[in-house]
């Protein structure tokens, strides 16, 4: 789990912080950015095992982080958070892992991430 390495992608930056401080409490390794274009850069120049983004934001938005995961044929465990999203349909097309309906329980969210972490290692050994 510490070695999982974690990009939140938040315009919000209350939101951003409180992902960051949470997910640092629990030992995981994490890459911050306000922005699609942001996060881009920091896949290209960083390992990135989990990336939590939300969709809608200024510059580039979330479906610009998706668009480049695919091309590039990435394998980046995909969490997003929107409060307006067609799951069906944005599951499809993007393989996304997981939909955070905003509002969602942070917590509740961490302790998910590190169960799946958790069975993803016990399955490696």
């Amino acid at each position: 789990m510490k070695n999982s390495k974690i990009l939140i992608v938040e315009d919000e930056v209350n939101l951003r912080e409180t992902w960051e401080l949470m997910l640092l409490h629990f030992g995981f390794s994490v890459h911050i950015a306000a922005n699609g274009l942001e996060a881009v850069k920091i896949i290209d120049q960083h390992p990135i095992d989990i990336i939590i983004s939300d969709i809608q934001m200024p510059v580039k938005d979330g479906y610009f982080i998706l668009e480049h995961i695919k091309s590039n044929n990435l394998d980046i465990l995909t969490w997003i958070c929107s409060g307006q999203l067609s799951p069906t349909s944005t599951l499809a097309e993007y393989n996304i892992d997981k939909i955070l309906i905003k509002p969602f329980n942070m917590l509740s969210a961490v302790q998910e991430l590190i169960s799946i972490i958790t069975s993803d290692d016990a399955n490696k050994t």
